[in-house]
């Protein structure tokens, strides 16, 4: 029966480890890195509404039809990225990045906007019936003379977030399956070489049991390996020696026989 090296034993665990490592870290970035990406953009955006709020409000106050107004929007979502939108008190959209204000529904019942009219900075991710996709809202009143006329409301397609994480995500994939793949065959090379002298053994004992008796060259190895060759080789000259013993002892009892014949 063939035998089956140990050094596929010691891989293929090893593999496997390695794999669930990999799959543990995608089953991460899908959960906790994707949140503490929103959490930085929930951020970001909070802080964007304050430096927002001081360039829109003498805009703001300019009345309708709000051109001004809807000029610098558009122009300041195009320079970042986010989607900018200011609300009336009555809930009725003034100036509008993506849309046509006069298109879009009145936002009073939104989360988020009822939140900023109450004095809060809140934030909502939820599906967009306008962009038809997940975003994430963050709402600040805007507070002119103590009181609330309006609302800035800045929103980002979670798709951004998707696609950072699935950027993220692959390089680290690469970079662990590079690691994978050089780890195995470094732990391959290893595994061989450390296991050589075992298979060595094995090929001695059984060359024993077809009666070779030739010992094992003397080695200098300390560790285990070292202490099972020499003890081999001792069992080895102990079982010739007996042999030779009981060859002698047939010998001599084959030649009384001899004699009393």
């Amino acid at each position: 029966m063939p035998r089956r090296s140990l050094v596929w034993n010691i891989l293929l665990p090893f593999s496997l480890l390695l794999v669930l490592a990999l799959v543990m870290l995608n089953l991460y970035f899908s959960s906790t890195v994707r949140q503490s990406l929103i959490d930085t953009w929930r951020k970001n955006l909070t802080t964007e509404t304050q430096v927002i709020e001081e360039v829109v409000i003498p805009l703001l106050a300019q009345g309708e039809p709000y051109a001004a107004l809807n000029l610098w929007v558009e122009e300041y979502a195009q320079r970042s990225g986010i989607r900018i939108t200011i609300i009336l008190r009555d809930g009725r959209v003034v100036a509008e990045s993506a849309f046509n204000p006069e298109q879009l529904e009145n936002h009073a019942s939104r989360p988020e906007v009822q939140a900023a009219l109450s004095g809060q900075t809140a934030s909502e991710i939820r599906y967009s019936n306008t962009t038809k996709r997940d975003r994430l809202y963050v709402a600040a009143p805007i507070r002119v003379d103590g009181q609330i006329p309006a609302v800035l409301r800045l929103s980002v397609a979670l798709e951004a977030v998707d696609q950072q994480i699935a950027n993220l995500r692959g390089s680290v994939t690469l970079v662990l399956l590079l690691l994978m793949v050089s780890s195995t065959a470094l732990a391959y090379l290893i595994a061989r070489r450390t296991l050589k002298p075992l298979s060595l053994l094995a090929d001695r004992v059984d060359d024993l049991s077809r009666g070779d008796f030739t010992p094992l060259p003397d080695t200098n190895r300390r560790d285990e390996l070292g202490q099972l060759s020499r003890a081999i080789n001792r069992m080895s000259a102990q079982i010739h020696g007996q042999l030779e013993a009981i060859r002698g002892e047939q010998t001599k009892a084959s030649a009384i026989l001899d004699n009393m014949t």
